[in-house]
């Protein structure tokens, strides 16, 4: 379950199924959409009554649909947060771990040994390598781009 919902797992065993449906629609759905999210929208998107949110609301300790609303739309974005920075500072912490520093080195004496560099990415990457090839060449390695899933594949082949 995800974090948006993270408060409410101990609850689940009592809910009935539909009541669970409601909740997992609440799950996948974007976090900008809550503000504009009413009881009556909310129970025709599910195919549900609207007793039943109110009722799936009561057993999950709340006095209703409004503080349910309330909680996706104040708390998550608080839990949310945290989750990112804990996430970015786990990806620090990574990359200056005693091991990684080794292996950029490792990296950069294999850069330094190559005669020819190939430069590979695909989607996201694509700016960020094709910047790299462009740094490799103007400190005088012969560096190549590429940007295309198959030719990759077909240059690793050989």
């Amino acid at each position: 379950m995800s974090n948006i919902l993270q408060p409410f797992i101990q609850y689940l065993p009592q809910l009935s199924e539909s009541e669970k449906h409601v909740l997992y629609y609440l799950e996948n759905l974007p976090s900008e959409s809550y503000k504009s999210l009413s009881l009556t929208k909310l129970a025709e998107a599910t195919n549900v009554s609207t007793t039943t949110v109110i009722r799936m609301c009561q057993k999950l300790n709340l006095s209703g649909f409004s503080e349910l609303k309330f909680h996706l739309t104040h708390i998550t974005p608080a839990a949310d947060q945290q989750v990112i920075t804990e996430s970015i500072l786990d990806s620090v912490h990574y990359l200056t771990a005693e091991t990684a520093i080794a292996q950029y080195n490792q990296a950069a004496k294999m850069i330094q040994a190559a005669k020819r560099i190939f430069v590979i990415g695909v989607g996201l990457s694509k700016v960020n390598a094709e910047y790299f090839s462009k740094l490799l060449m103007q400190v005088g390695k012969e560096s190549s781009y590429i940007y295309e899933s198959h030719i990759a594949g077909l240059i690793a082949k050989r």
